[in-house]
């Protein structure tokens, strides 16, 4: 009994350490400096922050320079973003200013990273950006996170955006705004070696160019991923290429496949004057999926493509307000 009750004191003051003052774990401090997407102070949005087996609800704005500190105890991560506003049924058109962003520090070696019990780097400042909401404007958009099949192997099958559709003679689609092939080999199961999948754009002009966001892998979300408008000069790529390739030496698969943290920019529809000038085409965007853009299954090929295109010719904003999707046969949130 006297075990038992000895281990229940442990147990209790063990408990008592860890959501109070005292704690048997090292200390973290950190300093973060909240910024708008064009690098000015954000002081306006309240930032949250959560420390594994320390202080898991702490919030504070930013100050006029646009730095905010969360000091707790921690072991493993700590989390931290920006509060959204609550959307009550009375006002469910309450919009909040920054679209959401979170990230997360991982506190994992007490061995080899604290002094005197704190954590080191001691109270290091890092940026934490929050893209501001300008224009969301209505898109066709479908961030496919499900497969879907591609209707035929080595050939190029094309994709009409506005229709959310394969154009003929697989689908009801009118106009191929991206064409795609899967390369296959015929192998399946032990004996497959690899294979290609090629995306194109078709039109006369239109192509994509890669836009890399600069944020660390220490980012979980943020979710407008993209730049405010797409910038037509850039334009270059007429094709795209993700493939995977067993290799005999290495006796393992070497690998292109969706870069991490890249947004593809591109135009399609273009229309061009009698001179041969482009005077008119529709810009969009494609995602990185979160699982491999492509795959097969039971003898089938599929890809998983998330796109966004702007209905307006001309017009290249590329931010989407999810409310307004053009598509009416999408189910489920779309991001912006």
């Amino acid at each position: 009994m006297k075990r038992v009750l000895s281990a229940l004191s442990l147990f209790l003051l063990f408990s008592q350490q860890i959501g109070g003052c005292a704690s048997p774990y090292p200390i973290a401090k950190v300093t973060l400096h909240v910024v708008n997407q064009d690098g000015e102070p954000v002081s306006d949005a309240k930032i949250s922050a959560g420390f594994w087996m320390g202080n898991e609800n702490l919030s504070a704005y930013p100050n006029k320079d646009g730095f905010v500190s969360f000091r707790s105890p921690v072991i493993g991560d700590a989390v931290f973003s920006n509060e959204l506003l609550y959307h009550p049924v009375r006002n469910p058109d309450a919009k909040d200013k920054y679209y959401l962003t979170i990230f997360r520090l991982h506190y994992g070696s007490p061995s080899k990273d604290t002094r005197d019990g704190k954590w080191q780097p001691w109270n290091p400042t890092i940026e934490m950006v929050l893209k501001e909401r300008i224009n969301p404007i209505p898109m066709y958009a479908n961030e496919r996170q499900r497969n879907e099949p591609i209707p035929e192997r080595n050939q190029w099958c094309g994709f009409d955006m506005t229709k959310n559709a394969w154009v003929s003679p697989y689908g009801i689609g009118e106009h191929a705004d991206v064409e795609i092939c899967h390369e296959w080999d015929g192998k399946e199961g032990k004996e497959y070696t690899g294979s290609t999948l090629k995306l194109r754009f078709p039109d006369k002009g239109a192509g994509c160019y890669a836009v890399r966001h600069n944020y660390e892998k220490m980012y979980d979300s943020i979710v407008f991923k993209s730049p405010y408008h797409a910038v037509p000069s850039k334009i270059a790529l007429k094709e795209l290429k993700f493939y995977e390739k067993y290799n005999p030496e290495t006796k393992r698969f070497d690998r292109h496949l969706f870069p991490d943290g890249t947004v593809y920019i591109f135009r399609t529809r273009t229309r061009f004057d009698g001179n041969g000038r482009l005077v008119g085409a529709h810009y969009g965007k494609i995602y990185q999926p979160y699982a491999l853009i492509f795959g097969f299954w039971r003898g089938g090929s599929y890809i998983r493509l998330p796109f966004y295109l702007n209905p307006t010719e001309n017009d290249t904003n590329l931010e989407f307000d999810p409310e307004r999707n053009l598509l009416k046969n999408v189910r489920g949130y779309v991001d912006p």
